[in-house]
């Protein structure tokens, strides 16, 4: 739960919001 929000900001800086959500979702 806590790693979710970290990848979601990774992932918002390096890509932009898609893979992010399925990271959260997992």
């Amino acid at each position: 739960m806590g790693q979710a929000p970290i990848t979601f900001r990774n992932n918002q800086s390096g890509k932009g919001g898609m893979p992010s959500a399925i990271c959260i979702d997992r």
